[in-house]
């Protein structure tokens, strides 16, 4: 029994150490970065940080192109905040408080607004399949990174990736006798 738990321990470490500071696109706020909108339906995009262990006062990034089929309707930051540029060519956002990147351990950064206008997902009849929304770097200093308060150093961060319209993959009821037996 020690045995299985050390092994565990230790094959749980590499996922601890690796696990960064990230940003990424969450729709139904921390549910999921999948979302699958209805024809000409309205939707948010929520911009969180995660494991930031700081006060961010500013943040940076871009949004990888968007398909032409789905509209971009802007974006809006919380009270308090400044910001300069769009996500769609790079946008510079300062936060005054500071938000805690310590508890509850992930920050809403900014909302973004889309409507599936023109095509929508294939599950409702249109063409959409797989569409990525990437944080990346911010286009002119190359960098997707926020600072913190008070001496504003800079933290880098790893964009994520998001999907519209999600492949399902498809799956059969069975044993895992029967799954093991496949292999």
């Amino acid at each position: 029994m020690r045995a299985a738990l050390i092994a565990i321990m230790v094959l749980l470490l590499p996922a601890a150490l690796f696990a960064g500071q990230t940003i990424g696109i969450w729709f139904d706020y921390r549910a999921g970065m999948t979302y699958s909108p209805m024809p000409h339906e309205s939707f948010v995009g929520y911009v969180y940080a995660d494991n930031a262990n700081c006060y961010i006062s500013g943040i940076e990034f871009a949004l990888s192109p968007i398909p032409p089929t789905v509209y971009y309707d802007g974006y809006e930051v919380p009270e308090g905040a400044l910001s300069i540029g769009d996500p769609i060519v790079g946008v510079g956002i300062s936060y005054f408080p500071p938000l805690n990147g310590y508890y509850p351990g992930y920050n809403e950064l900014c909302k973004l607004h889309f409507t599936a206008e023109e095509d929508w997902c294939y599950q409702y009849g249109g063409t959409l399949v797989n569409v990525p929304l990437q944080i990346i770097p911010h286009p002119e200093t190359g960098f997707v990174r926020g600072t913190c308060y008070p001496e504003n150093n800079f933290f880098d961060l790893t964009g994520l990736m998001s999907y519209l319209c999600p492949e399902g993959i498809g799956t059969k009821p069975a044993s895992w006798g029967a799954i093991k037996s496949l292999f």
